[in-house]
């Protein structure tokens, strides 16, 4: 059998860079939308221009890993996908404290939110978790991909050294935030479609009596979920 040409040549690799460009790690942004009761008590907006977004000197878009099995039936094995993991236990970012020590004191009222630090019981997640929102910019400060973290929240703030010695620096607060599971935002993965979820379609046994509430629960549900794919 012949051997074909290679594909690549620098040429085409250099025509791809000048027409697509090189993404690059400084350019981004981060939108932290904080919980409606913490926002109030803290004085801050919800939405995600606010000075703890501002401030965001570090980042990183999340990972995601697919669990497998070892399995075999016959001959050489092979791994099955059995899970997905957003890397929810842990995403670290890092902000520079302003003089007033604003951006620590926020974390500390929302961390107090969590576990409440003087009964020591833990609050329903609906009045803790929320949205955060880290895009990718290009060199016109576009956005060109977007990674949405849900059900986020902080479950670790970082300490800060004090030192005499110290000069010319400044307070960097280290956080690391938890969340459920992230989605992207980008132009290729808008078109993407899954399987519409019909959780009255596998109920086809006319013995099986489902009441008037359930089965009205279970359609808001499924306009929910269509309603959250299309706003994506």
């Amino acid at each position: 059998m012949a051997e074909t040409k290679i594909q690549f040549s620098p040429q085409t690799f250099i025509s791809n860079v000048n027409r697509l460009g090189l993404s690059k790690p400084n350019r981004f942004e981060v939108h932290i939308f904080f919980p409606r009761g913490i926002a109030a008590e803290a004085g801050i907006p919800t939405a995600g221009e606010n000075i703890v977004s501002l401030f965001c000197e570090n980042a990183n878009l999340p990972v995601q890993n697919i669990a497998v099995k070892q399995q075999k039936i016959y001959g050489p094995n092979y791994q099955r996908p059995i899970s997905v993991d957003y890397g929810g236990e842990g995403l670290p970012m890092t902000f520079l404290v302003d003089g007033k020590m604003n951006v620590k004191s926020i974390f500390d009222i929302w961390i107090s939110k969590i576990v409440d630090p003087i009964q020591y019981f833990v609050y329903h997640p609906s009045s803790y978790t929320s949205q955060i929102k880290i895009m990718q910019l290009d060199e016109e400060d576009n956005i060109v991909y977007t990674v949405v973290l849900e059900d986020a929240f902080p479950r670790n703030v970082g300490m800060l050294e004090l030192n005499q010695s110290i000069q010319n620096q400044v307070h960097k607060l280290n956080v690391t935030f938890a969340y459920r599971r992230w989605y992207p935002i980008h132009n290729l993965a808008k078109d993407v479609s899954y399987p519409k979820l019909d959780l009255l379609a596998k109920i086809k046994d006319e013995r099986i009596r489902i009441s008037p509430t359930a089965r009205n629960t279970m359609n808001a549900l499924e306009k929910q979920l269509e309603a959250k794919r299309r706003n994506r």
